[in-house]
């Protein structure tokens, strides 16, 4: 005959409450065995109340024991035990916690297993603090929780808290990301990006699409981007916007429209430049604290092969504009010189002994030479 699911066995992990309830049990045999047969939403309940309870045991110290031997924390503590045992779930979470908010017993129903004592206060306060009402109701709807979960939805802006946006954010750090990624989109799109319409754009996303998507396609709604004044005439186009980045990009096949390139942009690293006679774009990077602008790179449609005098063409141009080639920076650039050290580009000086033109071991080749 199958095991009822009201006294099925759920092994207990190691822990804090593990420890606790082991060390009830000297005082009060059963107590283990009759928490690992109770349903999971009761479990949870006694472990909320022992989390109360647990935080004035010294549970890392050595008992406070009587003459007899016995721990008299526990002893403190018994009535708790016979307590748990015979009030309903909602009478524990009222005596211990002062109220039943509603939704606490649901969230402790759908929690994933023994969790660290500050989760249960936090998940309580949850419920009580009208400033996480957003979360609590997002709390609501989530099929399972942890003290990670929990974390997540309590460090997550307003504007993310819906449930199936939320599930896809993993942690605390990719939480704070996401809300360093929200500012700096409110900041550089502009009133486009008011909460409103912040909002329809995440209930809008499908469930299997990426952060990163969602990301990606408020930055190319970029309006204006800062670019440098450069004098390069009337058939070079800047590509300043994020439209101006992602129209050039699929139309020429080129990756200039992707969130990185975008982001290098914004930042202020890279420039892009179209030039609308030979259907070609021209890379420019920021390079060094002086903020050197280099012309980095000549693409033309799919990545296809620039031909000489066409590279020569665009090079000559950018150099007018007070732009050098990585090929032409003047010998005294401050990263020419940097370079120069890096590669090893100093030639070999002869001290009378040939030591350039040996190799380290050749000793009797050295020898000749010295006897010569």
């Amino acid at each position: 005959m199958p095991t009822s699911s009201l006294y099925q066995y759920r092994p207990l992990p190691q822990g804090l409450f593990h420890d606790l309830l082991v060390r009830l049990e000297s005082i009060a045999v059963g107590t283990y065995g009759g928490f690992l047969r109770l349903p999971k939403d009761r479990q949870q309940v006694m472990l909320a109340v022992l989390a109360k309870a647990a935080r004035h045991l010294l549970m890392f110290k050595s008992p406070r024991t009587t003459r007899s031997g016995i721990d008299r924390d526990l002893i403190a503590i018994k009535p708790l035990v016979a307590s748990m045992r015979r009030a309903k779930s909602r009478e524990l979470i009222a005596e211990h916690y002062g109220s039943v908010p509603e939704g606490f017993l649901g969230a402790l129903s759908k929690t994933s297993g023994p969790q660290t004592v500050i989760y249960y206060d936090l998940l309580f306060n949850t419920f009580v603090d009208p400033r996480n009402q957003t979360v609590a109701l997002v709390v609501k709807q989530l099929p399972e929780l942890d003290l990670n979960r929990l974390l997540t939805l309590l460090e997550l802006d307003p504007v993310f808290l819906r449930p199936r946006f939320a599930l896809k954010v993993k942690n605390e750090a990719e939480a704070k990301a996401l809300n360093v990624t929200l500012g700096l989109i409110r900041q550089v799109v502009g009133g486009a990006a008011n909460d409103e319409a912040l909002r329809q754009s995440i209930r809008d996303m499908g469930e299997r699409t990426p952060l990163a998507t969602w990301a990606s396609n408020w930055l190319r709604r970029v309006p204006q981007i800062s670019y440098p004044a450069l004098s390069l005439g009337d058939h070079w186009l800047p590509l300043d916007s994020g439209a101006k980045l992602t129209e050039a990009g699929l139309r020429l096949q080129l990756c200039v429209g992707t969130p990185s390139r975008i982001i290098g942009v914004l930042k202020g690293e890279r420039f892009y430049f179209e030039y609308s006679k030979r259907g070609v774009i021209a890379e420019i990077q920021a390079i060094g604290p002086q903020r050197h602008l280099v012309l980095a790179g000549v693409h033309l449609a799919g990545n296809g092969i620039v031909p000489r005098v066409l590279r020569t063409e665009v090079e000559r141009q950018f150099l007018a504009a007070g732009v050098p080639g990585l090929d032409s920076w003047p010998e005294d650039c401050p990263w020419r010189m940097v370079e120069r050290v890096c590669r090893h580009e100093f030639p070999h000086t002869d001290d009378g002994f040939g030591l350039d033109r040996l190799e380290h071991d050749d000793f009797a080749g050295l020898e000749q030479q010295v006897a010569a």
